[in-house]
């Protein structure tokens, strides 16, 4: 594990000699080295680049296929996706929702999008066949794909 999240050259650095995403790194060693069967993590991508996060994310996903049950908190939905099962999104103390995340997705998928516009563009009828508009103040237009549409293109107009 050391030598897979190249960590082995600060074996005899203090840990406070190290930067944030360094320490983060020792410290999912540590928690993971004697392979728990319960793993709670709080925002265990925090303070990481992006190469030293997939690592951490990959390491994560095998322990789960090795049949640790892992919970974590984290606020980038896009860690979710990728990784969860079943989540619970949490309010003010209260579960506000909770379930399969691809049900959950498919659920209250609506898919609704919001443009912002340089100025007031009139939509010309090739778009206008692709979506439907839902709301349009001022510079901002919200549109819901049509059923059949299943990609957006996307135009600037200036």
């Amino acid at each position: 594990m050391v030598t897979k999240l190249d960590i082995e050259s600060w074996r005899n650095k203090n840990i406070e000699d190290l930067s944030k995403g360094m320490q983060e790194k020792v410290q999912f060693v540590a928690t993971i080295l004697h392979e728990p069967k319960l793993l709670i993590l709080d925002e265990p991508f925090s303070g990481l680049d992006p190469i030293a996060a997939e690592l951490i994310k990959n390491e994560i996903i095998e322990l789960n296929q090795k049949g640790t049950t892992i919970i974590f908190s984290t606020h980038r939905m896009e860690n979710i996706e990728e990784m969860c099962e079943d989540i619970f999104l949490i309010n003010k103390g209260k579960i506000i929702l909770d379930g399969n995340v691809q049900q959950i997705k498919q659920d209250f998928k609506q898919h609704l999008y919001k443009i912002s516009l340089a100025e007031n563009v009139q939509l010309n009828e090739i778009i206008q066949q692709s979506i439907s508009i839902q709301k349009h103040e001022n510079n901002e237009l919200i549109i819901q794909l049509n059923q059949n549409q299943n990609r957006m293109m996307c135009c600037v107009f200036y």
